[in-house]
């Protein structure tokens, strides 16, 4: 079920008793800059823990024999990499910074490597090529809300999350100590059960592009049981 921007709105000015329009403490353009910010954080906890059905984005690399190819910008998770073999796409094996980069410029590649912020993120084929297709799937970091009728996809709730640490970040505003420590203790209760979804996943260095694919699915971020991978997290 969709939550829309002016709901969230009103359900954090509810939650910071800042309802009454006489009596305002944040400014409707205050909350949806911090709902971008707690969106994208909430959108972290989510992915990591397997629970949203996130879209995947194909991008394909323009391999030209250079080391490092630039991912999007907005790069939150690499699935995988392939080449195209005839009709077939055959996925990449990973290697690490333990790798040395070859000089030549060879007919094919068979691992690759990510690494880097979401702005300076890059993918790294070894080894160098100049030819053939070779594309890569990613899970993008969701866009800023502009409009109060955009809308969220909460997952059964979590966007409940949102509201708490909006509150939070209000109430410690108007320096209401005690209801921000409720708050806090809510926000974090739900933040346990959200990364306990995650069983023993390995949450690293966030804001930093990290490589989910799983040895079992190649076609898909999701393993058999529709959860991300989690043995291949540190994309580097």
């Amino acid at each position: 079920m969709t939550t829309t921007v002016a709901q969230l709105e009103t359900r954090i000015r509810q939650r910071s008793d800042n309802e009454y329009t006489d009596g305002k403490f944040a400014t409707s353009a205050e909350i949806l800059s911090l709902i971008n910010v707690s969106h994208k954080q909430l959108f972290g906890l989510l992915v990591e823990a397997g629970l949203h059905s996130v879209t995947e984005t194909i991008y394909t690399i323009p391999v030209d024999g250079s080391l490092t190819y630039a991912l999007p910008t907005d790069c939150y998770a690499v699935s995988g990499c392939w080449r195209l073999d005839g009709d077939q796409y055959i996925p990449l094996g990973r290697h690490d910074q333990r790798t040395f980069p070859r000089d030549t410029v060879e007919t094919v590649a068979w691992s690759y490597r990510t690494h880097g912020l979401l702005e300076t993120a890059v993918i790294e084929l070894f080894p160098r090529v100049d030819s053939l297709t070779y594309k890569t799937r990613y899970v993008g970091v969701p866009a800023d809300f502009t409009l109060t009728t955009d809308t969220i996809d909460g997952v059964i709730g979590w966007e409940e999350w949102i509201v708490l640490d909006i509150a939070c970040k209000l109430l410690f505003k108007e320096k209401q100590w005690e209801a921000v420590d409720r708050c806090k203790s809510e926000r974090e209760l739900m933040t346990s059960k959200i990364q306990a979804q995650a069983w023993n996943r390995d949450l690293q260095n966030t804001g930093c592009v990290k490589d989910v694919r799983g040895s079992r699915s190649g076609n898909t971020l999701f393993d058999e049981f529709g959860y991300l991978p989690g043995g291949h997290r540190n994309g580097s």
